[in-house]
């Protein structure tokens, strides 16, 4: 199944050639990377991973599912130890990283939150010198700032003053169903944005894929 990963995306190169993104995190994965897909769907042909596919089966199976005339790819990573994101980073080859939270989550797995730091850092670890780093400006993401050669982007829904961003929002407000509107921040502009899923948390999330997408 590895083999056949790389295989993929060696095919991939022709079509999305280096626009491939990882997107991982204690929580937040899914709905960024699904964000993402359909942020990036305004403009290019995407392929991303179903559902939840974040793991040594399930990276293989996004790249090979890739179709032919994809412009963009987005994989989920997922990590159960150290070296887990380090060996779907081998096989999908991302040139933008996201990077959603550091929570203690699979403590069983990495024992304290350092830990899980060090796992979800390899991503970025693995990123080339040209590529980009969109981090959380949560103090354990934002400090895999200085373990990657990538450009870095930062963003957070309340930024402080004290920790520069690069991506917010702006006059966040919930809706009667919660559903956040506000104020998207970019290097590149601002836009009003309206979101259809529910939770100021989604905010946090829609961030990560705007910038990445940016």
């Amino acid at each position: 199944l590895v083999a056949l990963a790389r295989d993929a995306r060696a095919r991939l190169e022709r079509g999305a050639g280096e626009r491939i993104v990882g997107v991982t995190g204690s929580v937040g994965k899914t709905s960024t990377k699904d964000l993402l897909a359909a942020a990036l769907g305004e403009r290019f042909e995407v392929a991303a991973s179903q559902r939840s596919f974040n793991n040594e089966i399930g990276v293989p199976i996004t790249l090979c599912n890739a179709p032919d005339g994809t412009e963009v790819l987005v994989v989920e990573m997922g990590a159960r130890g150290i070296g887990h994101i380090a060996e779907l980073c081998h096989q999908a080859c991302p040139v933008i990283g996201v990077v959603t939270a550091v929570e203690l989550v699979h403590a069983e797995m990495f024992g304290d939150l350092e830990g899980v730091a060090r796992a979800k850092r390899e991503l970025v670890e693995c990123l080339p010198a040209h590529g980009v780093a969109v981090l959380a400006s949560n103090p354990l993401v934002a400090a895999m700032a200085s373990h990657t050669r990538a450009r870095v982007l930062r963003f957070a829904v309340h930024p402080d003053a004290a920790s520069p961003v690069d991506v917010w929002a702006e006059d966040l407000v919930l809706d009667a169903d919660l559903r956040p509107s506000f104020g998207l921040v970019t290097p590149w502009g601002r836009t009003e944005v309206r979101l259809a899923v529910r939770g100021e948390h989604q905010a946090h999330n829609a961030l990560a894929a705007a910038g990445a997408a940016l």
